[in-house]
């Protein structure tokens, strides 16, 4: 069994290095680095990437029979079709899948004239760590990760398929894993309350200094909307709070408020902010966190002054307006009536 993490990013890195020192006796697993292959060997501790042994791209890929793509949501489609023919009808997981990722893949995939129903998602990067001194080492994992398929089918699939690698992930649906990923949650309001100081290049720690009882408040307001939309969905209705403590409590993650849990946790400290306001933490949680949450409370009828005021806000800051895959929405309320009408039917 070969398992193949596609992604550039020092969070693909690491994903490839968990799923490797997690990879029962026979399972390989590989990065796939732009158009540069690379097996991962078997460290307990993470990999070593001066010692992997790069391959050619043809003769690698065309034997994986899983891949698990890691990257930014805005580049995704565009990965999809790159990779269309080789990923084919094999399993695919996304992590994250930030806001409908397995329906932006399967329409990538659709594009491309493949047809694929076994693709999942996250609600989050399944790792975390550093890449430094050529070496990757991992310094949290979330436990009881969300995972989920088009159905609850598939979703046992999913985990029959990425569990040996990835022993944390807990199947769910995808309601949960599309409406409550932290970080698209967590970053837009941080970044609007230190706004200036982001705006003029100032450096401060994010999950720290850029934490004050007034995010802690947006933070909390926008929460609030955001549970009455899961909900609606009927997913699992976890605050942020709870979300963040069900991941890293035994890592050593406590506390009563948000801000507490955030300043405790070890995987934190010490992350800068980014050095300007056009950063993915506006770019891409934004039109793949904020905007999906505000157009569907508009078709649900719920309050979304919140979530709508950060929107706008961020898009203001930034100069531009950002925009969400549409189509996604609208196959990610179909999903919601189906679940409901097959609920009422039981």
């Amino acid at each position: 069994m070969k398992l193949t993490v596609v992604g550039s990013s020092s969070a693909a890195i690491v994903t490839a290095g968990y799923a490797a020192s997690n990879a029962p006796e026979g399972w390989d697993v590989a990065l796939l680095a732009g158009s540069e292959i690379q097996d991962i060997p078997h460290y307990a501790d993470g990999l070593v990437p001066e010692q992997v042994l790069a391959l050619e791209v043809s003769a690698t890929i065309s034997g994986s029979d899983l891949f698990v793509l890691v990257g930014t949501a805005n580049d995704l489609p565009v990965t999809v079709v790159k990779h269309a023919d080789i990923i084919g009808g094999r399993p695919v997981l996304v992590a994250p899948g930030s806001f409908g990722g397995a329906f932006r893949v399967r329409n990538a995939l659709r594009m491309a004239g493949v047809e694929n129903p076994n693709i999942s998602e996250t609600t989050g990067f399944i790792a975390g760590g550093r890449v430094s001194e050529g070496r990757c080492t991992v310094t949290s994992v979330k436990r009881n990760l969300p995972v989920a398929g088009f159905s609850d089918e598939l979703s046992a699939k999913a985990m029959e398929s990425f569990l040996p690698c990835f022993p944390t992930l807990v199947a769910s649906d995808l309601v949960t894993t599309s409406l409550s990923n932290t970080n698209n949650v967590l970053h837009p309001p941080v970044v609007i309350a230190n706004a200036t100081a982001m705006d003029k290049g100032k450096s401060f720690t994010f999950y720290d200094e850029g934490l004050s009882q007034a995010t802690e408040n947006l933070l909390l307001a926008v929460d609030r909307e955001r549970l009455r939309i899961v909900q609606e969905c009927q997913g699992e209705t976890l605050t942020l709070r709870e979300w963040m403590l069900r991941f890293y409590a035994d890592q050593g993650m406590a506390g009563r408020s948000i801000n507490e849990c955030l300043r405790s946790f070890s995987g934190f400290q010490g992350s800068l902010s980014p050095s300007t306001l056009d950063t993915r933490y506006l770019t891409e949680d934004i039109p793949f966190g904020f905007v999906p949450l505000e157009r569907l409370a508009a078709r649900l009828r719920l309050p979304h002054d919140a979530i709508s005021a950060v929107r706008v806000l961020s898009e203001t800051f930034i100069g531009r307006v950002m925009e969400t895959d549409e189509e996604c929405i609208e196959d990610f309320l179909a999903y919601v009536h189906q679940r409901q009408a097959d609920s009422v039917l039981a």
